[in-house]
C-alpha cells in the first residue's frame, strides 16, 4: 500500500484527499500493470491528492485536476471526462453533471448537462447562453 491511501478492513480506501471510498478492489484485483493505490508507477503526480471520481483515479494539484498516468481507463482509451459543467449566461448558474444520467439544468431552464463522467450529453434554448466548463483530457491519437 503507498502512502496514497489507506486500506481499511472492510475493503474500503481513505485517501490522502479525505474522500473515503466503499468497497474499494483489492490488491489482486488491480487491472493493468499498475494501480493508483495498489501498484503506483513512479510518475510525477504521484504524492499529490488522489481522489476517485466515480470513474476516473484523478490528482489534484493546487486548483487543477489531473488524470492520474495509472488510471486504466484512462490509460486504454486515452480519455477521461475530469468535469462536465456548463454556466449559464442568463441566470448565471454553473451546473455540473457528475455520474450517468445526472441530469442537471440551470434555475431558469435555459442550459442543460448529462452524462457525469461517463459520456457528455448537453444543450440550451440558444447555445450563446451556454458556457462550456467541461475539463476534458483527450490523449487517444492513435489508441
Amino acid at each position: 500500500m503507498t502512502k496514497e491511501a489507506v486500506q481499511r478492513l472492510n475493503g474500503d480506501v481513505l485517501f490522502n484527499s479525505g474522500q473515503l471510498v466503499k468497497r474499494f478492489h483489492g490488491p489482486d484485483a488491480c487491472l493493468g500493470d499498475f494501480c493508483p493505490v495498489h501498484n503506483p508507477s513512479d510518475h510525477k503526480l504521484r504524492g499529490e491528492q488522489l481522489f476517485f471520481n466515480g470513474r476516473h483515479m484523478v490528482r489534484r494539484v493546487g486548483a487543477e485536476l489531473f488524470i492520474d498516468p495509472d488510471d486504466f481507463v484512462y490509460r486504454q482509451t486515452g480519455r477521461a471526462i475530469l468535469r462536465n459543467s456548463a454556466t449559464c449566461t442568463v441566470c448565471g448558474d454553473m451546473i455540473q453533471s457528475v455520474g450517468q444520467h445526472d441530469f442537471r439544468e440551470c434555475s431558469c431552464g435555459a442550459i442543460f448537462v448529462d452524462g457525469g463522467f461517463e459520456y457528455m450529453r448537453n444543450g440550451a434554448d440558444d447555445y450563446s447562453h451556454f458556457i462550456d466548463t467541461s475539463v476534458i483530457v483527450d490523449d487517444s491519437n492513435g489508441k
